[in-house]
């Protein structure tokens, strides 16, 4: 396995990965974006799990590859619709999406 400081570009796009954060914690949420920024990630950050499936549904259901996640981040603690309900809807909707969990103790 190769370790990359800056993640590679996708393959025949001449685009990084494209990151999207969902953490209801502000200062949590404004951190992990500029942190994934800064290793030169295309970062998309929500504040709630409604937010962040609402986005999934609205930029997969187009056809431009361009505006895809390739992996999402998301907080397993979150109020409302916490983190497991996200990733049982997200894996019905969007099964193809690597996920990194978070959870803070």
């Amino acid at each position: 396995m190769q370790a990359y400081a800056v993640p590679p570009k996708i393959e025949g796009t001449g685009r990084r990965p494209r990151v999207l954060v969902v953490e209801f914690d502000e200062p949590e949420l404004v951190t992990l974006c500029r942190m994934l920024r800064t290793f030169g990630f295309d970062v998309t950050g929500v504040d709630s799990s409604m937010s962040g499936l609402a986005l999934l549904s609205q930029l997969h259901a187009t056809d431009h590859q361009a505006q895809n996640f390739s992996g999402v981040m998301v907080e397993l603690n979150m109020p409302v619709l916490g983190g497991l309900a996200f990733l049982q809807e997200m894996r019905e909707r969007h099964a193809d999406i690597p996920v990194m969990i978070d959870r803070k103790s």
